[in-house]
């Protein structure tokens, strides 16, 4: 704070509470409340969805380590997304996301990583929010979701981009093969 003094953020935590008038409509007064501020993007709606308590076993300290290391990962990843560098060895300019996680949930939707049932997928739309209902879908509608699996569809992906960046010869043949315009190997 101001006078130097440490605060427990854990300890520091502040509520808005607003009081409606016996007339107003719950629904329209969000809706007024919360128009033009800035929408949370797929990363940070499936962030929330993937380290929500309820989706691990175990007492409460280890669901609190398992969520610290989760997000750990989740930024060294996006650390490493924002080196321009090995950004662009895996996406043309031009991306215009705010989180380059982002590419790797995209990546996971399209490809239907999670082996989510036809009628789902039918489901989950076509527009920009289409991963976090993906993810979302995953977690609400499947028999046995698992946060575990669902992770480690994205470290696979990444770790393997990393890999074919630090290969010398992988590296050249993924640049020859974007520089040519190959968007999708069959």
């Amino acid at each position: 704070n101001q006078n130097g003094e440490e605060i427990d953020s854990a300890n520091n935590i502040r509520f808005i509470w607003y009081e409606l008038g016996d007339s107003e409509d719950p629904i329209n007064v969000f809706t007024r409340l919360n128009v033009g501020k800035i929408s949370l993007t797929n990363a940070e709606l499936i962030k929330a969805l993937m380290l929500k308590s309820t989706n691990f076993g175990g007492n409460d300290r280890v669901i609190k380590l398992r969520q610290q290391e989760i997000a750990s990962e989740w930024d060294n990843i996006e650390y490493t997304l924002q080196n321009d560098e090995f950004w662009l060895f895996l996406h043309e300019v031009g991306y215009d996301r705010p989180t380059r996680i982002d590419f790797l949930f995209d990546l996971i939707c399209d490809h239907n990583a999670l082996n989510l049932p036809e009628e789902l997928l039918k489901e989950i739309g076509a527009d920009e929010y289409r991963p976090f209902r993906y993810f979302y879908e995953y977690f609400t509608h499947t028999s046995n979701p698992s946060v575990k699996e669902c992770w480690e569809k994205v470290t696979h992906r990444f770790s393997t981009f990393a890999e074919w960046y630090d290969d010398s010869e992988i590296y050249h043949y993924v640049g020859y093969l974007i520089e040519c315009g190959v968007k999708k190997l069959e």
